[in-house]
């Protein structure tokens, strides 16, 4: 993990140092080119020089034109993404020759004969690791660059003039960090070459200048998107003088970087609000509108509403939710979007927002200088509109990436919401808040903008899917079939269950005839509902029909009828009114038992679907004490793994004392090995002079 997080840190260094290298360049060619004017004014140079650059005279310079005039100063624009990973700034070192008059304020102060300040930087632990930049040119006439590092002197490098500084206790006494400054001008001056006439010096400096030969598509966007101010996709003269005159200083990074920097910490704003929605208009100005999000949580953290709230999340938030009053400000005072410039941590190790930004970031967002940003100002400076491909091109991003892996109707049906056909339109409020919840955030008129393409520019809210998945670019065929499996897909038709009523009628044979001859008579009295058969062939379904007493009492004596009637026919001895009440008695007698007792078949299913309920309960016991061991081998690892690291922190702080202590033992032997060979020459310049002294004599 360590080895690829430092990776990924190198990447960023080099992208960062590709963009700087590239913003430089360009910087200096329109420089270059205003010097060869006529004698005018910087702007009017520049303006002569813009000219050039709009070719079809629209007051403006496009992307096109853009890229045109980076490849004119030898810088190519690559569109292939596997070669635009593999950018980086390439170090360049240029021999500068130097000729200047001989004189006493050139031998006091070579560098600023030359025209250039100097800035001088620790680069290592030791006080010897140190090296030195141009921070300011003040002749133009010179061929060396701010931000050049100083390789060489008149053929001595830098690193030896560092390591005789060790030596040279006078300068370091004197002035630690200015020591290598006065070093390299006193070689400056001692190596220089007189001329025969003795009126000029010669001299050489050697530096090393980060230059980039190509840039990839995306950091030209950024450096064309940092410079333009007003976000109408062209770049102005006035934007083309702030970026010349607005040119980093040393230590800071590029302004069109961190005007980048800061649009992407914009969009961030608003994820999590402390505090609750007092109105429903509140709750659609903070789930449609970015500037309305980004305004509530900066006056919530930096502004009138500071302090800790309740923490509700107000894009899943019910609305409306009457608890404390939260409302949305139409104007923020410029020191609440200072304090929260301040608090931004830019990529690549380049630390936070200078002073000296933030007050330039501040004069484009207070453009009228009263004081105040307002959300319509801030919206157009920190969201710009985006096109309809760059709309396309961000939620195709969004379809690829997790967790949708390319799958677009999964996709339509997260933005779509409750909307689950395709002719019923969408709610514009619950679109906003589930594009912005999927992490692709819109504005309110580029939704607008995705809904007319969508639609064909037709009056409609609706959302289709064929039609959205073919503005996205995503294969048709895919989504018809489906369509059609949706559309053939079989439904599952819940009835409720149809209740059969019997009609009370005479059957032509009583049941109970016909069951005594069947001898089951014992059996199928065990309850009240009597089994009859239809006559029809067609229909085998048997009926149920619950009989009242006062049928079975006529029943009964119709059975009695009939069976004298059968015996009289077929000579059978009808049965007693005794048999009829035993016969009875015991039907009884059964049926209570059947009430009173319920069946086996319902106690086992009782008695399965309460272990199953066990058993369910006893699983997710387990699962919940697994959940928890694993927690606490996670504790336990994260709390090794912490251990770890900080043991060999303090190993590496010990080894460098160490190595500390023995430099210093180093250099104290050095001294005394000094202080005695001196000791040991002026012994020996004694023992010479007392020798000379009896010789004489």
């Amino acid at each position: 993990n360590r080895s690829s997080s430092q990776t990924q840190k190198e990447d960023n260094d080099h992208k960062s140092g590709v963009f700087a290298a590239a913003a430089a360049q360009l910087r200096e060619a329109l420089i270059e080119r205003c010097s060869s004017s006529a004698n005018h004014t910087l702007s009017e140079k520049l303006r002569i020089e813009f000219e050039k650059i709009d070719k079809d005279n629209s007051g403006g310079i496009s992307i096109d034109e853009f890229t045109h005039l980076l490849e004119s100063i030898g810088v190519e624009v690559i569109t292939t993404t596997s070669i635009a990973n593999k950018i980086k700034a390439q170090e360049t070192r240029h021999l500068i020759n130097l000729s200047l008059p001989n004189t006493n304020q050139v031998r006091k102060n070579p560098f600023q004969a030359v025209g250039i300040s100097i800035e001088e930087r620790i680069v290592g632990h030791r006080g010897c690791d140190r090296t030195l930049f141009v921070r300011h040119i003040h002749n133009d006439s010179c061929d060396i660059r701010e931000r050049d590092e100083i390789i060489s002197v008149c053929g001595t490098t830098i690193p030896t003039l560092a390591a005789e500084l060790d030596y040279d206790q006078c300068y370091i006494d004197r002035s630690p960090m200015d020591a290598l400054t006065r070093k390299v001008e006193h070689t400056f001056i001692e190596n220089s070459i007189l001329s025969n006439d003795r009126e000029s010096i010669q001299a050489s400096l050697t530096v090393r200048r980060l230059r980039t030969a190509s840039v990839s598509r995306a950091q030209l966007e950024i450096l064309l998107k940092g410079m333009d101010e007003d976000n109408d996709g062209t770049i102005s003269l006035d934007e083309i003088n702030h970026f010349v005159l607005d040119a980093p200083e040393e230590g800071e990074a590029e302004l069109s970087l961190v005007i980048a920097a800061i649009r992407e910490q914009a969009t961030k704003l608003g994820d999590s609000i402390n505090g609750h929605v007092i109105n429903e208009e509140a709750c659609q100005q903070i789930c449609v509108s970015l500037a309305a999000r980004a305004f509530v949580a900066l006056n919530q953290k930096y502004g009138t509403l500071k302090g800790n709230h309740h923490h509700t999340n107000l894009l899943t938030a019910q609305a409306p939710v009457i608890r404390a009053a939260l409302t949305v400000p139409h104007a923020l005072k410029c020191t609440v979007i200072k304090r929260w410039l301040n608090d931004i941590q830019l990529d690549a190790g380049q630390g936070r927002i200078t002073k000296r930004q933030v007050a330039l970031i501040l004069d484009r967002l207070d453009a009228n200088g009263d004081g105040v940003i307002s959300r319509s100002e801030f919206d157009a400076w920190a969201f710009p509109q985006r096109s309809l491909d760059d709309i396309i091109k961000l939620l195709q991003e969004c379809v690829m990436n997790e967790p949708f892996q390319g799958n677009v109707v999964q996709f339509h049906e997260r933005l779509r919401g409750s909307s689950r056909s395709d002719d019923i339109p969408i709610n514009r409020i619950e679109f906003a808040r589930n594009i912005l919840l999927i992490g692709c955030p819109l504005k309110s008129s580029e939704i607008q903008v995705l809904l007319d393409a969508v639609n064909k520019k037709n009056c409609c809210k609706r959302l289709p899917l064929k039609s959205f998945a073919e503005l996205l670019g995503f294969d048709s065929v895919t989504v018809d079939q489906f369509l059609r499996d949706r559309v053939s897909m079989p439904t599952t038709v819940v009835s409720r269950p149809a209740i059969i009523e019997a009609k009370r009628h005479k059957t032509s044979q009583p049941p109970f005839v016909a069951m005594t001859k069947k001898t089951h008579a014992a059996k199928s009295f065990t309850s009240n509902k009597i089994m009859t058969t239809s006559n029809s062939s067609n229909s085998k379904k048997k009926k149920f029909v619950q009989m009242t007493p006062e049928d079975l009492a006529r029943t009964r004596a119709l059975q009695k009828e009939k069976q004298i009637a059968a015996a009289a026919r077929r000579d059978i001895p009808p049965l007693s009114n005794d048999a009829f009440i035993d016969i009875e008695e015991s039907l009884i007698r059964l049926q209570a038992r059947a009430r009173s007792q319920p069946c086996r078949s319902i106690h086992q299913a009782l008695y399965r679907e309460a272990k199953s309920q066990i058993m369910t309960e006893t699983a997710l016991l387990e699962v919940a004490a697994l959940k928890l061991e694993l927690s606490d081998a996670r504790s336990r690892f994260t709390a090794r793994s912490i251990e770890l690291e900080a043991r060999h922190q303090i190993e590496i702080a010990e080894r460098d004392t160490l190595l500390e202590k023995a430099q210093v033992q180093t250099a104290n032997l050095r001294l005394e090995l000094e202080s005695r060979e001196s000791q040991m020459r002026q012994h020996v310049a004694r023992l010479k002079k007392s020798n000379f002294l009896e010789v004489t004599c």
